[in-house]
């Protein structure tokens, strides 16, 4: 296995001392899946955010490509509204007005109460059609989510536009094991290191065709990236700078997990395809003395 360090995917903002990037202490957005992973023209593409302790998330999008320094519009007085709304509480008129206003802005989801699905313009194909764009491209989605004591965090998704026949998909998770055994929680003692084992699914790492600068195409396997993080204890094994492993094709990621003090708290483990495609498991963390 090879370890590797975390990519910037999230800016924060209220706090000035950060703890270990592993750690979950304040306010986090950590992933964002989209379904499909690699998306075409006419697609409807549901979204999901990895957070915690956030009390809302808002999704918005200009469909800017990747890269490229274009300005999306953003009503700051509409989106305070639009965070404060009970959108369970709306009737079906209402809705649709806040909808329409919101659309408008580019936002196409404020979570709790409107889930975000991001309708692809069918006139995009088109322009994936063309030699520039024949390996396709990518548009940021920004994501926003807030806490109850008001702390922000920002955090951008870059969703693949192509015209593939073979399109990428999201990996799996298939289990959290302890010896072997699948586990729903981590149950520890205090002071006594815990190994657990993250197993992938059968085939969660793809083959795909790549084309490189000189416009020949490769044929390569995803290695899948795994990162830990936890709210209760530390990552013994490898130490808190390596929470970050980089498995090959067929392999399982080994983790140690050593509290110093009772209670509960959570373990994340977020895999990713290096191509935009992630998956998450979240288990409770208990620990006894």
């Amino acid at each position: 296995m090879r370890w590797t360090l975390p990519l910037l995917f999230s800016l924060g903002c209220g706090q000035s001392q950060l703890s270990p990037e592993w750690q979950l202490d304040r306010l986090r957005i950590l992933g964002a899946r989209t379904t499909p992973a690699e998306a075409a023209p006419g697609d409807l593409v549901a979204m999901e955010a990895l957070t915690f302790g956030a009390e809302g998330v808002m999704w918005s999008t200009c469909f800017a490509p990747a890269g490229l320094d274009v300005p999306c519009p953003a009503d700051e007085a509409l989106r305070d509204q639009l965070r404060a709304l009970d959108w369970a509480a709306l009737s079906e008129e209402e809705r649709a007005d806040w909808v329409g206003l919101a659309v408008a802005d580019g936002v196409f989801g404020v979570q709790p109460g409107w889930d975000p699905v991001l309708p692809i313009p069918a006139e995009l194909a088109q322009a994936l059609a063309t030699p520039e764009l024949s390996g396709g491209l990518s548009v940021a989605v920004a994501l926003e989510a807030w806490s109850a004591a008001g702390d922000r965090e920002y955090a951008t998704k870059f969703l693949r536009l192509s015209l593939s026949q073979a399109p990428n998909l999201n990996p799996s998770l298939a289990a959290v094991t302890v010896e072997d055994q699948p586990v729903s929680a981590l149950n520890l003692r205090v002071g006594e290191p815990l190994v657990f084992t993250v197993v992938p699914a059968e085939g969660a790492e793809e083959s795909y065709t790549y084309l490189n600068s000189e416009g020949t195409e490769e044929l390569r396997d995803e290695h899948l990236e795994l990162r830990f993080y936890a709210s209760l204890g530390d990552f013994g094994r490898f130490g808190p700078a390596f929470n970050h492993d980089v498995w090959n094709p067929g392999e399982t990621a080994e983790q140690e997990l050593v509290v110093d003090e009772v209670g509960e708290g959570e373990l994340i483990a977020v895999a990713l395809d290096g191509r935009g495609g992630v998956d998450w498991v979240r288990l409770p963390v208990i620990a006894e003395p």
